[in-house]
């Protein structure tokens, strides 16, 4: 079989399996008016995962009668890659002024990500996103489920699986390209 059929081949399963290109894309930060709302795409142990900072009354985001829907991740090696995310870059200094963070309102603000909820009180691991990296830090605490973080220096983390990014549109072009090479090849050869 000749390296075209091989190359064919790989082309056509990649382009019908649905093949994603999540696992090699770097973290989008989501900004809007200035602000960082979320950041999609977060690696964590291999996976990838959303992230949406929530600030407010914490039962109307988050339903405590299921606790398990709080993170699809580890809340501990959520709030660690929190903190090798929230960095200063293009869209801003994310990393060294917190109050660019959706609900923060201090230079040393709590970003909060929920992981149970017993005898009435939700646990959370936390990322303090301090002005000062050196003050930067990671713990972990309980409050009640009408805590509002309005007015605090604290955010809620609302986790999800990301989304695979689909096949950029110019390689779906050029396997079908590909495809229709080799369909017109074995048109002519049989004729």
């Amino acid at each position: 079989m000749k390296t075209c059929h091989y190359f064919f081949i790989i082309s056509y399963l990649l382009l019908i399996s649905g093949w994603s290109v999540s696992a090699q894309a770097a973290p989008v930060y989501i900004v809007e008016g200035g602000f960082l709302t979320g950041i999609n795409n977060i690696d964590i142990n291999g996976s990838r995962y959303d992230v949406v900072f929530r600030d407010g009354v914490f039962e109307d985001f988050f339903d405590i009668s299921n606790p398990l829907s709080f993170t699809p991740v580890n809340s501990n090696d959520a709030s660690r890659a929190l903190a090798i995310n929230m960095v200063d870059g293009p869209l801003g200094n994310f990393g060294t002024n917190p109050l660019l963070t959706a609900g923060c309102e201090t230079d040393n603000c709590q970003i909060r990500t929920p992981f149970d909820f017993t005898f009435g009180f939700v646990s959370a691991d936390w990322f303090r996103n301090a002005a000062f990296t050196g003050d930067d830090e990671r713990g972990t605490g309980d409050f009640l489920p009408t805590y509002n973080s309005v007015g605090n220096a604290v955010v809620f983390a609302q986790w999800s699986p990301a989304s695979p990014v689909p096949l950029p549109p110019s390689l779906v072009l050029f396997v079908s390209g590909i495809i229709g090479m080799n369909a017109l090849g074995r048109r002519k050869k049989l004729k």
